[in-house]
């Protein structure tokens, strides 16, 4: 069990500090490990970790909202903390949809004043009337996922045969999902720049009702005009971080060289990630520093990703 407890500057939604508040995080660590020997001098080892925990912010004093808000955007904040739920959650409107005609915008909850008149038209985004009230407007944005994961893990696999040796190493999360604010400068009309696939093929057109875009408008401001779950994705990955094969000369061999040990070896680092997240790279490093970093997890801002990389080299001992 760990308990924290923070503090800083009250009255403001989105403060450099926080007044006094406390946040929880329960959770729990596993590890096993596995040693064994097959006939004929094979020997292995298997080792698997895995932790979890449940973070909870239990109380926020000095802010007469009740929360603060983070990930600031060029459409507003992206994160919102609040008692009772985890730390930076992300928070918007939530996709119900593309208008397909007529009948669907007339059939469904007027939105008006979350998009304007400009964004009530076929192919527009539909979005969720989320409190049940007949329209869509401020009083809908919800949380729309938790960035802080289910479950981390990682795998650790050896074989030693003779003077062989071969180690891998799997790593990844599960339960996650990552706010990819890229979208906003690839998927939509908001810069001058580089387009995605997805907005050139997947955009709706009375052809292809089943987009995930909305219609291609180049006076849309809209579609991209607030937080919305369209920005939300998975973030489960699974990674193969480290491969290495290697070869151990016998000592009566390198002995006359005047050397005592001399193993040679070939390495690969990230080899493969297996993921269904449409950006760069599902294991983003942490935005920002200081106090404001913690609510701009899970945001993708354009987040550097690993490179693969393949080496080799020899260890000698003298």
């Amino acid at each position: 069990l760990y308990q924290a407890k923070f503090a800083g500057t009250a009255g403001l939604v989105n403060p450099p500090f926080i007044n006094i508040g406390n946040m929880q995080n329960k959770g729990i660590d596993l590890g096993i490990n596995y040693r064994g020997e097959i006939s004929g001098g094979l020997k292995y080892n298997i080792g698997v970790n895995a932790s979890r925990y449940v973070n909870e912010i239990t109380a926020i004093d000095g802010i007469s909202t009740g929360f603060f808000t983070g990930g600031d955007s060029r459409f507003g904040d992206i994160s919102r903390s609040q008692v009772g739920s985890p730390i930076a959650q992300f928070y918007g409107y939530k996709l119900n949809g593309i208008f397909q005609d007529q009948a669907d915008i007339d059939s469904s909850p007027d939105q008006t004043k979350a998009t304007g008149a400009a964004g009530i038209a076929i192919g527009k985004f539909k979005f969720a009337d989320v409190n049940g009230d007949g329209k869509v407007d401020n009083n809908d944005l919800t949380l729309l996922g938790n960035p802080l994961p289910k479950m981390t893990y990682g795998i650790n696999i050896g074989f030693n045969y003779k003077a062989f040796d071969f180690t891998m190493f799997f790593q990844g999360q599960y339960g996650n999902k990552i706010y990819n604010y890229n979208k906003w400068f690839t998927d939509f009309n908001s810069f001058q720049g580089n387009r995605s696939k997805d907005m050139l093929y997947d955009s709706w057109t009375p052809e292809h009702r089943d987009a995930k875009l909305p219609i291609l408008d180049s006076n849309d401001n809209i579609s991209n005009g607030s937080s919305n779950s369209y920005y939300v994705e998975k973030g489960d990955y699974f990674r193969a971080k480290n491969i290495n094969f290697g070869y151990t000369f016998p000592t009566a061999l390198i002995n006359k060289a005047g050397l005592d040990k001399l193993r040679i070896y070939i390495q690969a680092q990230n080899l493969f990630t297996i993921t269904k997240y449409s950006g760069m790279d599902p294991s983003l490093s942490q935005q920002g520093s200081g106090t404001n970093s913690d609510r701009t997890i899970g945001i993708d801002f354009g987040n550097y990703p690993v490179s693969r990389t393949f080496m080799g080299g020899l260890t000698l001992t003298f």
